[in-house]
């Protein structure tokens, strides 16, 4: 029974391994085309600039909605597959739509609007920076609850998931900003091992955990009626410990 049971434990994490190895994969097969893209292209101007940022946008995001769906069963401990990956691009779409017109605007905000905006040496220029600036932070902060917010609650449209995510970054503007600094620390670790430790898959794990005991705060505030100032986390994660 015992070896059994451990052969069963084998195969479930080589099959976990697999998928995060292969999701990982497909974000490093997207930076090698980032690459050739640039290298192929040689100089661009601003247009070819914005065109270039849309399809890499466009890849990555289509690919972490994929990633999504099993950042959602590996957060509890389950053991999702390829069909797992294919779920929620085919029923959430529109989610990806609206988050790729986002990213893209903040992306080019920053890599295009910062620059041109502080060339106008006036307040408006450096004003249109700022807001620029500030404008790639809070996006970048908000969307990070935004698939596995839309995992989790699938018959919210895209518009109440992004209400949803706004509402959770501010709540918990220090967990937000936290969760931002560990996701690049773990993009630079990423860069040094070739895209696959932890990876932009390990990223989407980190999110996914987050939005997860973020959303049991919320269970657990609204079962006990009281307010998070006096949530005691260990409280919060009493059941989930139990159930695991």
């Amino acid at each position: 029974m015992f070896g059994l049971h451990l052969k069963k434990c084998f195969f479930d994490w080589i099959r976990n391994i697999t998928s995060v190895l292969l999701s990982n994969l497909a974000y490093v097969l997207i930076a090698v085309f980032t690459v050739l893209s640039i290298l192929a292209i040689g100089e661009i101007n601003s247009a070819g600039t914005l065109i270039l940022i849309a399809i890499i946008v466009m890849l990555v995001d289509l690919v972490s909605l994929g990633v999504s769906g099993l950042s959602f069963g590996w957060v509890r401990l389950g053991k999702p597959w390829i069909r797992d990956f294919f779920h929620p691009i085919k029923t959430h779409f529109t989610h990806f739509l609206l988050k790729w017109l986002i990213d893209f605007a903040s992306l080019s905000a920053v890599i295009i609007g910062i620059p041109y905006y502080l060339t106008i040496l006036s307040i408006i220029g450096y004003g249109s920076a700022l807001i620029c600036f500030w404008f790639g932070i809070l996006s970048f902060l908000t969307m990070q609850f935004y698939y596995p917010l839309s995992t989790m609650m699938e018959k919210d449209k895209p518009v109440t998931t992004l209400k949803k995510s706004v509402v959770i970054m501010w709540d918990n503007l220090g967990y937000a900003f936290l969760l931002g600094l560990k996701c690049i620390f773990e993009m630079v670790v990423t860069i040094f091992t070739a895209g696959f430790v932890p990876g932009f898959a390990g990223i989407n794990i980190s999110r996914a955990c987050m939005t997860k005991f973020l959303m049991l705060r919320y269970t657990y505030m609204e079962e006990n009626k009281i307010d998070k100032r006096s949530t005691d986390w260990d409280s919060v994660l009493t059941e989930e410990r139990e159930q695991n």
